[in-house]
């Protein structure tokens, strides 16, 4: 939300610069800063990589998110093994960075291997993946307000689950953003810097989570 804050609010300081936006893999995201064919990069931390520089611009809620239909949506306490059982929906990406990073410690710490991944490159197919109830994933309920809103997907919040991630965004240091750039960097950090407010998930359910 407060980036398409951002964006109308430099549309509108600014009317006649075009902005093209791309989306992308943060590798692919990584690979155009270094290649200066990018000028700002909108990341989810962790990005564990030297040469950046990564302004934090505000942290939300990383939440089991499903088809309201799925096994999962109607439990009132689940266990890990409820959780791991499921196709996971992850990000495609080739190294260890953002929210599939996030996920892949989780796992790692109730010691279980993820046994089915569906690996997804951008937001919409990892969405319609969700629609068809192919599979679950951890992500920010945020990126799915309207589907929340509508009773399509739901958003479970297994108890003893804490799950949080950052958005930056990165620039590269030795490439400085062009003064257009510079001004809408202003604008993400003048709308988004801090922001915790993301709305309420009524949708939004928290189970109990035992052993």
């Amino acid at each position: 939300r407060c980036l398409s804050k951002a964006l109308k609010f430099y549309h509108q300081q600014y009317p006649d610069v075009q902005v093209q936006i791309l989306g992308g893999i943060p590798d692919d995201l990584i690979a155009g800063l270094q290649a200066q064919t990018i000028d700002l990069a909108i990341v989810s931390l962790p990005v564990p990589i030297e040469g950046f520089r990564f302004e934090t611009l505000y942290s939300e809620p990383l939440w089991l998110m499903a088809n309201s239909t799925h096994p999962l949506a109607s439990l009132e306490s689940v266990t890990w093994k409820d959780i791991c059982i499921h196709p996971l929906i992850l990000p495609r990406q080739e190294k260890h960075f953002g929210i599939r990073s996030i996920v892949e410690t989780l796992y790692s710490s109730h010691q279980s291997r993820i046994s089915t991944v569906i690996e997804v490159s951008g937001s919409q197919p990892l969405r319609q993946l969700l629609l068809s109830d192919y599979g679950i994933s951890f992500l920010p309920p945020s990126q799915f307000q309207k589907d929340l809103e509508d009773g399509v997907l739901t958003a479970i919040h297994p108890a003893r689950i804490e799950l949080t991630h950052q958005v930056a965004v990165a620039t590269h240091p030795k490439h400085p953003p062009n003064a257009a750039a510079q001004k809408l960097l202003d604008a993400i950090r003048q709308n988004c810097l801090s922001s915790t407010s993301f709305g309420k998930f009524s949708t939004v359910r928290r189970v109990n989570m035992h052993s």
